[in-house]
């Protein structure tokens, strides 16, 4: 009956967390013989297994009120932890096989979201910000704009104290995917208001990417100096880190506003922004952004 908290199926390793089932493996193999389970390798090797959507819902009906919120409570931790491993993945070498991951676990996560919008606004908002850099890869723009502009409603409506590095990664969210959805209206205010909030709190992860999405609209509108000015900023704080896997999904987006400026004629700046970011990204491991 556990099992029901899962949608559209589940890994080994997951049902052994959330059902707090050491000898899992047994325990499904049982159920796959009585056909109340069903079993598929996935893509990587790993098997998936779900229940049958009738079988779903009765697993739900047997749960005690407290065994249920105990185990959705489990489910949406398990869940959270896997969205912030993967955060962690997606600048890397592996991230094709991460990307691959959190595309099955798709509907897990939006069950997650949907009660954590309504149980902690604020969770809800640290995991659609982890999410975040998965949504922009798949395309899935409306959806993680969605969540992040639900999630943000929430927590100011319960009054939840936010971190100000939690509201400037939403809020520099929020600014790529009003870009990728054309709507430039809304694409540099986001970024302006991350970019003060940013400097206000010493916050130099949400700075970068903050200006890499100024150096890019300024660049939209033809305004060349002002984005050499944010890339030269931009390029001078990535410098200083010691670790910069969390700023390199922002790599592609400055480079494109580089390669702009060679319509106000500034060749040389494109030369050294594309440089420097194929630089990072070979370091990194980071394909997409080469690829892009």
């Amino acid at each position: 009956t556990k099992l029901g908290v899962f949608r559209g199926g589940w890994t080994l390793e997951a049902a052994e967390d959330v059902c707090e089932e050491p000898l899992a493996l047994e325990w499904l193999e049982q159920l796959q013989e009585a056909s109340l389970v069903q079993g598929k390798e996935a893509d990587g090797g790993e098997m998936r297994f779900r229940l049958l959507e009738t079988l779903r819902e009765y697993a739900l009906e047997q749960l005690s009120p407290d065994e249920l919120a105990w185990r959705e409570e489990r489910y949406a931790q398990y869940f959270e932890k896997l969205a912030q491993q993967a955060a962690q993945q997606l600048a890397g070498p592996e991230q094709g096989a991460w990307l691959r991951r959190l595309e099955s676990e798709q509907d897990n996560f939006r069950a997650v979201l949907a009660r954590l919008l309504e149980k902690a606004p604020s969770r809800a908002l640290y995991l659609g910000a982890d999410l975040a850099p998965f949504w922009e890869a798949r395309g899935h723009f409306a959806e993680g704009r969605s969540w992040i502009e639900r999630a943000l409603e929430s927590c100011r409506a319960v009054g939840d104290a936010l971190e100000a590095k939690l509201q400037t990664r939403a809020q520099n969210m929020l600014g790529w995917f009003a870009f990728y959805e054309t709507d430039f209206a809304r694409f540099e205010p986001n970024h302006q208001a991350a970019l003060a909030r940013a400097r206000e709190h010493g916050d130099v992860h949400g700075q970068i990417e903050a200006l890499a999405g100024l150096a890019l609209s300024s660049a939209l509108q033809n305004d060349f100096v002002a984005t050499r000015r944010y890339i030269d900023e931009e390029l001078a704080l990535i410098r200083g880190l010691r670790d910069a896997r969390d700023v390199a999904r922002v790599l592609a987006m400055m480079a494109m506003a580089g390669l702009m400026t060679t319509h106000g004629d500034d060749y040389e700046l494109a030369r050294r922004v594309n440089s420097e970011v194929v630089s990072l990204a070979r370091e990194l491991g980071d394909s997409l952004s080469l690829a892009k």
